[in-house]
């Protein structure tokens, strides 16, 4: 008998924290331990994106939003959303405003629509109404639970923002690498959760920090030659979300090649 053809989809999760408890990054990568333990399907990392920051949007901390893709048997979609909104449920913090959006992408309809929301999200207040009316036209399901569900706009916000490849950086420190540590460039260019490497001079950002500008930016240094030579990696070792790909920035700092640190990737 032919099996299913696998779909893949998108779980985004916001507003699950407050001071005292670990983050929404904390918490979905709980969910993405907890889903590839069923094994449910093969997961991709969780990417953090950005949102508005305005005394009349209420956040905890930095009022980011995240979200990771899988890849799943169809006939596993109703249970993963019913364990999603459970896990939310059993996870979310006190005093939290927790909201939950998954999206099957070969389902999904009006996706410009959707990145359109993500980048609103970024520069301005939007309202669980607009959310909850686009999620509904665009085939998303969307949940929230608890509180004043107002975590449904973040996490709507994050499904748009992943769809459109171009924002954010990935949570978390690249696996077997270490910082201060040296590696040779082809190490750096073969590993499993680097798609591509830039070299690119922090100093050089653009005054616009927007998302777009800041992709225009990278699209000028992407086709650059990588020189045959050694990668000393330091701080925190992390990849950015551009060209739905991981990407590694990578920069000449006292003579060396190296990574960005944490404070510079911050840009993005």
């Amino acid at each position: 008998m032919r099996k299913n053809k696998k779909m893949k989809i998108l779980i985004a999760m916001d507003d699950t924290d407050n001071l005292e408890s670990p983050g929404t990054g904390h918490i979905l990568e709980e969910f993405r331990s907890y889903f590839r333990e069923r094994e449910w399907g093969a997961t991709e990392a969780i990417s953090r994106h950005q949102l508005l920051v305005d005394p009349r949007v209420p956040y905890t901390s930095h009022n980011s939003t995240m979200c990771f893709s899988a890849e799943i048997e169809p006939d596993s979609l109703d249970g993963i959303r019913k364990k999603a909104a459970d896990f939310l449920v059993g996870s979310c913090a006190s005093g939290s405003d927790p909201g939950l959006a998954i999206a099957v992408l070969d389902n999904l309809s009006l996706g410009e629509e959707l990145e359109d929301f993500g980048r609103m999200a970024q520069s301005a207040v939007l309202t669980k109404e607009k959310a909850y009316g686009l999620a509904d036209k665009a085939g998303v399901f969307l949940s929230e639970h608890g509180g004043t569900g107002d975590g449904i706009i973040g996490a709507l916000a994050g499904i748009g923002l992943r769809l459109s490849g171009d924002d954010g950086r990935f949570r978390g420190q690249l696996e077997g690498l270490s910082p201060d540590k040296t590696y040779s460039l082809k190490e750096i260019v073969d590993h499993k959760q680097i798609d591509s490497v830039i070299i690119a001079d922090p100093g050089e950002l653009p005054e616009d920090r927007s998302p777009s500008s800041l992709t225009r930016f990278l699209e000028a240094k992407r086709y650059g030659t990588l020189p045959d030579c050694d990668v000393f990696l330091y701080d925190k070792i992390k990849t950015v979300f551009r060209f739905h790909q991981s990407v590694l920035l990578l920069c000449y700092r006292d003579g060396r090649l190296t990574n960005w640190s944490k404070e510079e990737l911050k840009a993005f």
